[in-house]
C-alpha cells in the first residue's frame, strides 16, 4: 500500500502548523532516480518515491534553460526573484526571444494577458513602443531589488494602492499598442472601473485558522487590521486598513 506525502511552502495566512497531511519543505534540489529519493534544499530527503505531481504553489523551475550555453540562470532562489530581467517580463539578454510570464503578485491571469500581448508584440517587431537601452533596464532592476530591501517586501510583488499596479499594466499596454487594421493580434484588456472597483472592495478568500485574526484589531504579524464586511448578495465587500498591506494582500 503506498502512501502519499502533500509537500507545500509555508504561505503568509498560514498558521505556525501545517494542515493535516501535508509536509512544509523547502525548494527540491535533486532528484535520486537510482535510490528513489528526493533532496531538498535543506539537505533531508523523502526516500521511497515512486511519483511526484507537481501542484501550484511550488517555486519557480526552468529546466529548459542550459546556463553554460546560454548564461547565468534566470532565477535565484537566495533572492527569491528573477535575474537580468526587465520588468519582471523581458529577458535582458535575449530581449526578442525569451520572455517570462506570471511572477508578479498582481492581478492573477489578467496581468498575465498584458504580459503575453507584450511580449508577442516585441517578438513579431510590432512592438508600439521600444524597450529602453540595456543600461537603463539593468538600473530599473537594481533600483526595484534595492526598493523592495526598504520596504520588506518581495521583488516580485506590485502593490495596488500606491498605483503600482496600474503604471506596470500601463507600460505593458503602451508597448504593445494596437491590433494591427486586417485584425491579427490581440489588444490587452481595459482596467475599467467595474474590473478596479472588486479588487478594492471585494473580499477574495476566508480568513484562515491561524491566520488572520480580527478578533483584537491586528493580523498574525502583529499589523493594524480593521475590517468591515458588508454582505452583497454573490459578493463579501470589505473596508479596511491595514499597515503594510495593500489591496492585492486578499489575493
Amino acid at each position: 500500500m503506498g502512501l502519499s506525502y502533500p509537500i507545500g511552502f509555508r504561505q503568509s495566512k498560514d498558521g505556525p502548523n501545517p494542515p493535516p497531511g501535508v509536509i512544509w519543505k523547502p525548494i527540491i534540489t535533486e532528484y535520486l532516480p537510482t535510490t528513489n529519493e528526493i533532496l531538498f534544499a535543506d539537505s533531508t530527503r523523502l526516500s521511497s518515491v515512486d511519483a511526484i505531481i507537481y501542484r501550484t504553489g511550488y517555486k519557480p523551475s526552468y529546466p529548459f534553460w542550459n546556463s553554460a550555453a546560454n548564461g547565468p540562470p534566470l532565477f535565484d532562489y537566495k533572492a527569491n526573484r528573477l535575474r537580468n530581467f526587465y520588468q519582471h517580463t523581458f529577458s535582458q539578454i535575449f530581449p526578442r526571444t525569451l520572455g517570462i510570464i506570471g511572477l508578479p503578485r498582481v492581478l492573477t491571469f489578467r496581468s498575465f494577458k498584458y504580459q503575453a500581448v507584450a511580449l508577442a508584440r516585441l517578438f513579431a517587431g510590432r512592438e508600439a513602443k521600444p524597450l529602453p537601452p540595456l543600461q537603463e533596464q539593468k538600473e530599473w532592476e537594481r533600483q526595484r531589488a534595492a526598493l523592495v530591501e526598504r520596504a520588506g517586501r518581495k521583488f516580485h510583488d506590485i502593490p495596488w494602492d500606491n498605483g503600482g499596479t496600474m503604471e506596470w499594466l500601463r507600460g505593458l499596454f503602451e508597448m504593445s499598442g494596437l491590433f494591427v487594421l486586417e485584425g491579427w493580434g490581440r489588444c490587452p484588456p481595459v482596467m475599467g472601473e467595474e474590473v478596479r472597483w472588486p479588487v478594492e472592495n471585494v473580499k477574495k478568500y476566508p480568513d484562515y485558522e491561524g491566520g488572520m485574526d480580527n478578533s483584537d484589531g491586528h493580523n498574525e504579524e502583529g499589523e493594524g487590521v480593521n475590517v468591515v464586511e458588508k454582505d452583497e448578495g454573490e459578493w463579501v465587500v470589505v473596508e479596511t486598513t491595514m499597515e503594510g498591506k495593500h489591496s492585492l494582500y486578499f489575493i
